[in-house]
């Protein structure tokens, strides 16, 4: 069981220990001070966290802290950073565990676009003195070592490596109002603040961070971006706004047989950071986030028409033939599907096959939920997708 009677540390000792390392003290706003605090409040008073949870909360608090003082001293230096265009990433949506990793994989293998590997979505701000992310790949190798050694089963379910690509949540985090830190933890009062809040900074400050990124890269030199993630669900609208040339793709999966896998995924996140964890509240957790950002990202398809123009797309044919998947996708994008394209994209699904690192077991009623119940939650989705 988790150990009530720890806490993470105050925002005034993080930032004072941040200052310390980086020589700097700017690093945000009011908004961004907001969030951390309810986090931090939320995590001490109910996460009921490990002491190496503790721990893993007090290191992530301090690498968001030193990211956002580099990059606001960056920004200071180099305004040009916020001149760079990344306005038509290729986007894959969805809800987690239905191919769009798999999808985000593929593609980022292409020569010609710009990856989003682990290590610079670990730390997008440059640690002092390296020349090409040297440092900062290490520190990812170690960040991922030390995963595995945590949470053994996560690779199971979501292979990671330093010089893997994934998702641009992660940049997220660096607002300190990300889902991240709403499903990693069971954190009732911050996940019941975040489902009021309006996320435009949180899209404006990855957006940000994408420039920032590209600029340290050369800048842009024709390459979009390939971005995945399920949080955009309920946010595509912000996404049509701030990447106006961007190609959406949607994957769809079976939703129940989803839901389940998401759910035990999500449990080894628990079990490190809460120890025995509380299985049918995090059930509802995933009802509560994932789900509910299903119906909305329904209801923006509906309102929104013509303007939001999505690639619907199956899971199953991301199984049978990710090629032809691709190539919709490029041909939707504009982008050639070239002969060298094709041919790095199936030497990277070569070497990553399915379940090649282990496969968990799931059921839907080991977290308190039945097919009824996601019904209820989501017969705008299952009405026109099934």
């Amino acid at each position: 069981m988790g150990n009530e009677g720890l806490g993470a540390p105050e925002l005034e000792q993080l930032v004072d220990r941040a200052a310390a390392e980086t020589g700097l003290r700017e690093y945000g706003d009011d908004e961004f001070n907001e969030a951390i605090s309810i986090f931090i409040a939320s995590a001490n008073e109910s996460a009921g966290l490990t002491e190496a949870g503790v721990a893993a909360v007090e290191a992530e608090m301090h690498r968001v802290l030193v990211n956002r003082m580099r990059f606001a001293e960056d920004l200071r230096l180099h305004p040009e950073i916020l001149e760079e265009d990344v306005s038509d990433p290729i986007i894959v949506l969805g809800m987690p565990r239905t191919g769009t990793t798999k999808l985000q994989r593929l593609m980022s293998a292409d020569p010609g676009v710009q990856r989003l590997d682990y290590w610079r979505l670990l730390n997008p701000a440059p640690f002092p003195g390296e020349s090409a992310g040297e440092a900062r790949i290490e520190a990812a190798h170690r960040a991922v070592e030390a995963t595995k050694a945590m949470m053994p089963n996560w690779e199971s379910s979501h292979p990671i490596g330093a010089w893997e690509v994934d998702e641009e949540v992660y940049l997220q985090v660096f607002t300190c109002k990300s889902f991240i830190q709403t499903t990693n933890f069971h954190t009732p009062v911050y996940q019941n603040w975040m489902s009021t809040q309006p996320l435009d900074s949180t899209y404006s400050y990855m957006k940000q961070l994408l420039q920032y990124l590209q600029w340290q890269d050369g800048g842009r030199q024709g390459r979009p971006w390939i971005l995945k993630s399920p949080v955009h669900m309920a946010t595509t609208d912000l996404l049509v706004d701030l990447f106006p040339e961007s190609t959406l793709v949607y994957s769809h999966r079976d939703l129940f047989t989803a839901f389940a896998s998401i759910c035990r995924l999500m449990q080894t996140a628990w079990e490190f950071f809460h120890g025995t964890p509380d299985l049918k509240a995090l059930g509802q957790v995933v009802r509560d986030t994932f789900l509910a950002d299903l119906e909305k990202h329904m209801a923006l398809r509906k309102s929104m028409g013509d303007k939001l123009d999505i690639l619907d797309i199956q899971y199953e044919d991301i199984r049978a033939d990710a090629m032809k998947v691709v190539g919709q996708i490029y041909a939707k994008a504009g982008r050639e599907f070239s002969e060298e394209r094709r041919q790095a994209m199936l030497d990277w699904e070569a070497g990553n096959l399915q379940h090649a690192k282990g496969r968990l077991e799931y059921r839907l009623e080991d977290y308190g939920v039945t097919r009824e119940m996601i019904a209820s939650d989501c017969p705008t989705y299952l009405a026109e997708f099934g």
